[in-house]
């Protein structure tokens, strides 16, 4: 009976999921709710987005029929797990509402994280939540207090972990299938216990092959921030869900090597920015997917390779599930060993050091052969700017001119409706070409008069070119004081905050500008 149930629910949402989604597309291409191309986007032009509704709706579909058919795996659902039922119905349509917003109108980082931790709270006040870890050589260790924390940082990592995975055709799509496949296949060898884990995850594998016919390279719809923040939050409560079916290693290993392949690209993701300098929200082009496209494969072989590795995570964690601690150890090391012999096969620590090297040869000649004759043109366009929008554009070509990672500027301005002079810009560049420690400067924007602001870089550091780079960034500087003394003359007292004494600018020049 469970097994047929299964059968159809995977069937009957892989039909939805594939009717749905050209109707999907037909309604995005009618409102232009498109992805644009970009300079940190791999597609060349527009694509539909929006898909994550159909994967909702044809997800939901089997779950939906089931409780209305109220046969015995429809009872499970409405009697005996109403709590599934409230994290899946109210969780998941509210991430889902969030994703559908955030594809039309876009959403802030601190939206997102505060809807995601909301609804993380829910799951957990409904009784989906890691209560217990089971430790090699500690036992069971009962988490107490810490399950709400360690619960809901599990539930808004997976979400955003397959957010950040979602870069090719078919990736995040596929990478979330296979993770599916683990999940189903754990829950089978639970038995009677794990009929609830193989029934959702069912229905969500059949959404997404639906949904993969449309995806898959070259795609013709993304599933966008509304599917992969809704695929990602069902995964994330399906996984406590299979995990709390036991308290060994096992357990714990199963969901983190079903999802090992965006949880760790996440993870390298946010320690990449925090030494790079760069907001730990910022987009980039360092993720496994482009890396490896470095390496000269297609955006096709990129997502085949991922595959690979995610089935390779799948096998490793079924052996562990099928044969508890016995073989735990040795498929680990057989799955570690696998991975390290396919990166040194493609001589990825060579490659990526010869790019490297290449990338930093070309910022050496923007800097030394075009560097000073670019700023000199970009000055000229600031200090002749007929408004602060031209100065800002002017000074964001020289970041990028000079491989700044991130510039920031703050001037001492008071409110002033008339002028509209924007007291807080930054600029952050879409690529990041060279991952070395990060050097700051900060540069004073001031006068015999006026302490107009300041400029902060952040960048790369680069021994060969940084005192040139550096040099060039206080040019940066005294471009814009002179914008502002021509473009500000006579209304400067009443419009900047900080006024300068003939006393205290000796007394700032001596102390010059902070720098490390």
């Amino acid at each position: 009976m469970l097994a047929r149930t299964h059968i159809a629910a995977f069937l009957l949402a892989l039909f939805v999921s594939a009717v749905l989604t050209p109707i999907v597309r037909r309604l995005a291409h009618k409102y232009t709710l498109y992805d644009m191309p970009g300079s940190r986007k791999i597609h060349l032009r527009p694509i539909p987005r929006l898909g994550g509704i159909a994967i909702a709706f044809a997800f939901f579909a089997p779950v939906a029929a089931l409780l209305l058919y109220l046969n015995k795996p429809g009872r499970l659902l409405l009697v005996h797990q109403q709590q599934f039922i409230w994290a899946l119905f109210g969780g998941g349509g509210v991430i889902l509402a969030l994703g559908v917003y955030d594809d039309i109108q876009g959403a802030n980082h601190r939206l997102k994280f505060s809807v995601q931790f909301l609804v993380a709270t829910l799951v957990f006040l409904v009784g989906l939540r890691i209560e217990h870890l089971g430790i090699p050589g500690a036992g069971r260790v009962v988490l107490g207090p810490l399950a709400f924390p360690i619960t809901v940082l599990w539930i808004v990592g997976v979400i955003n972990a397959v957010n950040l995975i979602d870069g090719l055709d078919g990736l995040a799509s596929g990478v979330s299938f296979f993770a599916v496949v683990t999940l189903f296949i754990s829950g089978l060898l639970d038995g009677p216990n794990g009929a609830l884990v193989c029934l959702i995850t069912a229905c969500m594998a059949g959404a997404i092959v639906g949904f993969l016919f449309y995806n898959f390279n070259p795609a013709t719809i993304f599933m966008g921030d509304s599917g992969s923040m809704f695929v990602g939050f069902v995964l994330a409560t399906m996984s406590i869900a299979a995990a709390s079916k036991g308290t060994t290693l096992v357990a714990l290993a199963v969901p983190l090597l079903a999802l090992g392949l965006p949880l760790f690209d996440t993870l390298f993701a946010v320690a990449r920015r925090f030494r790079t300098g760069r907001p730990v929200f910022s987009a980039d082009q360092g993720h496994v997917h482009h890396r490896l496209m470095d390496l000269g494969l297609s955006q096709r072989q990129t997502v085949l390779v991922l595959y690979s590795i995610c089935m390779l995570l799948t096998v490793t964690a079924l052996v562990l599930r099928a044969t508890r601690d016995f073989l735990a150890g040795g498929a680990l090391f057989l799955a570690g060993t696998l991975v390290f012999v396919m990166v040194h096969l493609l001589r990825f620590r060579d490659v990526v050091a010869l790019r490297m090297s290449e990338r930093i040869g070309e910022l050496e000649r923007r800097v030394f052969d075009e560097g000073l004759d670019r700023l000199r043109q970009q000055g000229r366009a600031i200090r002749g700017a007929d408004s602060w929008d031209g100065a800002w554009k002017g000074l964001k070509e020289c970041a990028k001119c000079l491989g700044v990672t991130r510039m920031d500027l703050k001037l001492h301005v008071r409110p002033n409706k008339e002028e509209n002079l924007e007291h807080e810009l930054r600029y952050v560049s879409a690529k990041t070409d060279i991952e070395t420690r990060c050097g700051k400067l900060v540069v004073p924007l001031m006068d015999d008069r006026f302490i107009y602001g300041e400029l902060r870089f952040v960048f790369p550091t680069v021994p060969s070119v940084d005192d040139q780079r550096r040099a060039f960034m206080y040019l940066m500087g005294e471009y814009v004081v002179e914008f502002f003394e021509t473009s500000y003359s006579g209304r400067a007292e009443q419009l900047f905050v900080v006024q300068r004494h003939p006393t205290s600018a000796h007394a700032g020049a001596d102390q010059g500008p902070l720098d490390s």
